[in-house]
């Protein structure tokens, strides 16, 4: 009797139902058919049994590399992992290759196979595929590699151009997460239903095997000239066991090697960071339980969402009119805080407590969150201890599961346009934003309300200017952070991989928002004055540690500024320290 929590013994598998046996089993049978029974060997339908055999394996290949290839690329978590497994790969392809290389010289000059084999080589097909292949050069292979469309590579079998495609499927689907996880979960449940096929196939081996070899003993008076086939057919087996380990060695590693060369083309976009080689997903909300974290975190992703409904200043409870204008979060933290350079708020939590140089004293993820409140949404501050902080909160740490204390993600900020040379221009922003930006926005920059009568709804269209748009203390009410949200982000559909606007286009329309009034924050004067070198050079209020005026800050050109700040920055840390 098996003691308790003991395993079941896995039953012993019959001998006839191992594929190596009955393979042998179809090629000993198919020796004895061709030898005893010439005539059958040669009818067509045994030729057409090894014959399918092999077109049902070509029919597999090409949907085998796409979903094998595409799912492991869009399953990357360390792009260190892929560098090591593509090198060494390098090193083992070299290494079998030699190998097997040195095999062969040795096998064809000592053992000398196929010697007393009657047959002769065809020379007119070994010319035509010499003259195929001198036909072809390097350039013209490349290109070939390249399909004229994605289903004809697929119609003709071409390995490599489904194997491109594979790639930079694989890194679309990379690169775009958790928005197709659906997608990715298909392709790899195909995937299992192709290996199912070829497990099908697999089973036909044997009589394709018995056909092969019936139509190589057909004739009872070339059997002679079989025995030096047989010696050939020993050591090409020898040859396939060395194969076998090279490609046991070699298949395990080649799509990390193509995805590690994939890399390389891999293009940084609106000044993405690279500080961090694992590949990171945003953290999925709808995988979370429903507890009383779950619901923490979702809440969280509410107010980000919808502020104006919690949080407002036209709540039905007073007491919770935080904000002093009926924005929302998301209308500058785009997709409730996830979208690459639609200034995210994923990764952050690991970065708090941190040194503010605008207060002068290390804050916490709180003190950032209203700053925020206090600036962008013009209100005041949310208490600690308040359920919608706590709330907001433990959804910038959901989003920052993963990631390391300090490591810096790709897609942070809004983008990073290079500074224009000149000042931005108000009067030609106006036009862009005639043409780009007003049916939206409107004229006055108001927005659209979902329902005026009700704000408490929020806006479709967020205002960019007025009395319930945000302050002049805001990030956005700086230029640079502007004109780069905008060029990465507007109007809506743009990307930063698929700007709408120019950079100047963006920088100028900025500037013409920037010129228009809102609210005004008391107490800017303030916001540096522990060291006002460290303010930003767009700060569109004084004072400033420069010569330049209010107007330069507000519209550029940065260039002299930024020269400024650093020879006075220079100075300082050339002087005494008495006199800093």
């Amino acid at each position: 009797m098996a003691a308790p929590g003991a395993l079941p013994k896995k039953a012993r598998q019959p001998l006839y139902k191992h594929l190596y046996v009955q393979v042998l089993a179809g090629l000993v049978l198919g020796v004895l058919v061709g030898w005893l029974f010439p005539s059958v060997a040669t009818h067509d339908w045994v030729k057409a049994l090894g014959d399918g055999f092999v077109k049902l394996i070509k029919m597999v290949i090409a949907p085998i590399i796409f979903f094998t290839l595409t799912s492991g690329i869009a399953h990357i978590s360390d792009a260190r992992k892929v560098g090591r497994i593509g090198i060494k790969a390098i090193v083992y392809f070299e290494i079998v290759s030699t190998f097997a290389l040195g095999i062969g010289l040795i096998t064809g000059n000592v053992l000398r196979p196929g010697a007393g084999f009657s047959g002769g080589a065809n020379g007119a097909a070994v010319a035509t595929y010499a003259k195929q292949a001198g036909a072809e050069n390097p350039v013209q292979f490349v290109l070939n590699i390249i399909p004229d469309s994605v289903v004809g590579a697929f119609a003709r079998g071409g390995i490599l151009q489904v194997l491109l495609f594979s790639i930079l499927f694989g890194f679309a689907l990379l690169a775009l997460g958790e928005r197709v996880k659906m997608l990715r979960a298909l392709i790899e449940e195909a995937a299992q239903a192709v290996f199912g096929v070829i497990t099908i196939v697999q089973r036909m081996r044997r009589s394709r095997c018995s056909a092969r070899q019936e139509a190589l003993f057909d004739n009872r008076e070339e059997f002679a000239c079989h025995i030096g086939l047989g010696k050939y057919f020993l050591l090409a087996s020898v040859h396939a066991f060395w194969k076998q380990i090279a490609m046991t060695l070699v298949r395990t590693r080649v799509a990390a090697l193509m995805v590690f060369s994939g890399l390389l083309f891999v293009p940084a976009a609106a000044g993405e960071t690279t500080g961090s080689s694992a590949i990171w997903s945003i953290p999925d909300i709808g995988a979370l339980p429903d507890d009383d974290h779950g619901r923490q975190v979702r809440f969280g992703r509410e107010l980000i969402i919808a502020t104006y409904a919690y949080i407002g200043p036209f709540v039905v409870d007073p007491t919770k009119r935080y904000a002093g204008n009926d924005l929302a979060c998301a209308n500058c933290h785009l997709k409730a805080g996830t979208k690459k350079f639609g200034l995210p708020i994923f990764g952050l939590y690991g970065d708090f407590p941190r040194y503010s140089a605008r207060l002068g004293e290390e804050i916490s993820i709180e003190d950032r969150i209203n700053s925020c409140m206090t600036r962008s949404m013009n209100g005041r501050s949310l208490p600690n201890d308040a359920p919608e902080m706590q709330a907001l909160v433990a959804y910038v740490k959901f989003l920052s599961s993963g990631v390391s204390p300090g490591e810096q993600l790709p897609g942070y900020g809004s983008g990073k346009m290079p500074d224009l040379d000149r000042a931005a221009d108000p009067a030609h922003g106006k036009q862009v934003y005639a043409r780009v930006c007003l049916a939206c926005h409107n004229s006055d920059g108001s927005g659209i309300a979902l329902r005026p009568e009700a704000m408490v709804l929020g806006y479709v269209v967020p205002p960019v200017w007025g009395n319930d748009s945000f302050n002049n203390g805001a990030g956005m009410a700086r230029i640079i952070t502007l004109a780069n949200f905008i060029h990465f982000n507007m109007p809506p559909g743009a990307g930063y991989l698929n700007p709408v606007l120019s950079p100047a286009e963006a920088w100028d329309v900025a500037a013409y928002v920037e010129s228009q009034a809102r609210p005004q924050k008391s107490g800017l004067d303030r916001d540096y004055c522990s060291d006002l070198l460290d303010k930003p050079v767009d700060a569109p209020y004084g004072p400033y540690a420069d010569r330049f005026t209010e107007e330069q800050h507000k519209y550029g050109p940065f260039g002299p500024i930024r020269a400024e700040i650093a020879r006075l920055r220079a100075a300082k840390d050339k002087a005494p320290s008495g006199a800093k």
